[in-house]
């Protein structure tokens, strides 16, 4: 471990390179593109609630959200599927965080666990905003205590500008498949609710 002084020099270059990617991505629309495509890849969850709803009731969260009028406030929690279910806690024993994202049944079955516990409104998919960044070319680990760790850090905006922006099926065809999953089982009046990370977010994560 480093000492207190290096850890405040690696978080302050840190934050500088941060900052003077993100003044730069302001000039370069196409650069700032990559990273604002690659974020929403993750967000495709919400494709759900695009789906064709006549003959069923529409979720209560996509009419609230439509500032519809709704019989009472629909609930939910983020992070709501996780460390806090035991059922969860027994999966994870066996599978890394990655490894559930990457089988589309597991998936879906941490997706559901707060929903058959608690009876809430909404599934909110499980899943890692660093998700989209693996087909995009940057190898990035999970380190339990730490959290994502991209093992080549991006130094310069030519490196950005080299990133693959995949399409949805080949970069993450398996959270797809696990959104079609949880649609299928949920009842008409529950929402699926997808994520993504922000630019911001994601430059944080490429520079540590």
């Amino acid at each position: 471990p480093r000492g207190r002084d290096g850890w405040f020099e690696d978080r302050t270059r840190g934050a500088l390179v941060a900052n003077a990617l993100r003044a730069r991505l302001r000039t370069r629309p196409r650069a700032a593109q990559r990273f604002q495509t690659a974020s929403l890849l993750i967000a495709l969850g919400a494709l759900s609630l695009t789906l064709d709803f006549r003959g069923m009731t529409e979720p209560l969260l996509t009419r609230a959200a439509r500032r519809e009028h709704v019989e009472r406030t629909p609930v939910w929690f983020m992070r709501q599927a996780g460390r806090s279910l035991p059922e969860y806690r027994e999966i994870r024993e066996r599978y890394t965080l990655f490894e559930i994202c990457r089988q589309a049944e597991l998936c879906a079955e941490v997706t559901l666990q707060p929903v058959h516990r608690h009876g809430v409104d909404a599934a909110v998919m499980f899943a890692d905003i660093m998700l989209p960044v693996l087909g995009m070319g940057i190898e990035v680990e999970l380190v339990d205590g730490v959290g994502p760790v991209v093992r080549s850090p991006l130094e310069s905006l030519d490196e950005v500008e080299r990133l693959r922006v995949p399409e949805p099926e080949e970069a993450v065809p398996y959270l797809l498949e696990a959104v079609r999953l949880v649609r299928a089982e949920l009842d008409g009046d529950r929402a699926v609710v997808g994520f993504a990370g922000g630019v911001t977010g994601m430059d944080h994560q490429f520079h540590h």
